[in-house]
């Protein structure tokens, strides 16, 4: 039950995130640089949280809700793997 909520709302969140992008004077620019803040929070949060005792993997789900939220990606996977 959980997955398929958390599939939703990464699903809206990238809908809301196109829309965004898309919006915005420089679309290709803007979309780059909230994939390249995803991905190094996505590193970030997995070698610090790793010295803390929170795991968040690496792996083809966390990489696509990374690249496509960006930081707010990162942190919703945070708190699902907190919770």
């Amino acid at each position: 039950m959980w997955g398929y909520i958390l599939i939703a709302i990464c699903a809206i969140s990238g809908i809301v995130m196109l829309f965004h992008y898309g919006r915005s004077e420089n679309p290709i620019r803007r979309a780059l640089t909230g994939m390249f803040s995803g991905a190094a929070s996505l590193f970030a949060i997995s070698y610090i949280g790793a010295l803390l005792g929170l795991t968040v993997q690496i792996n083809l789900f966390t990489a696509v809700v990374a690249l496509t939220l960006g930081i707010p990606g990162t942190v919703l996977l945070m708190l699902c793997a907190i919770f």
